[in-house]
């Protein structure tokens, strides 16, 4: 949620500066959970309280999570928008 290379939400690369080459807006997780939950379409968000981009790394520690959701999702065709804010 603090990441300071790429915004959460939707908003300019921490880097670009309007006025200059390169300005680019960029969505973020959060945009993008948010436009999914709009259409309705399956998705599970992990939003981590203070976390910078440090955060973006495979997820070891929910793999096990990440698996049954996409086992539940994928295989089972199950229906589920999931956010978790650690």
């Amino acid at each position: 949620m603090a990441d300071n290379v790429v915004p959460y939400a939707t908003a300019p690369h921490h880097f670009c500066k309007k006025d200059e080459p390169g300005y680019l807006i960029l969505d973020g997780s959060r945009s993008i959970a948010d436009r999914l939950k709009e259409l309705d379409t399956p998705y599970m968000i992990y939003s981590f309280t203070g976390a910078r981009h440090e955060i973006s790394s495979i997820p070891f520690p929910y793999l096990k999570e990440v698996f049954q959701y996409f086992d539940d999702v994928f295989l089972n065709k199950v229906h589920q928008q999931i956010e978790i804010v650690r």
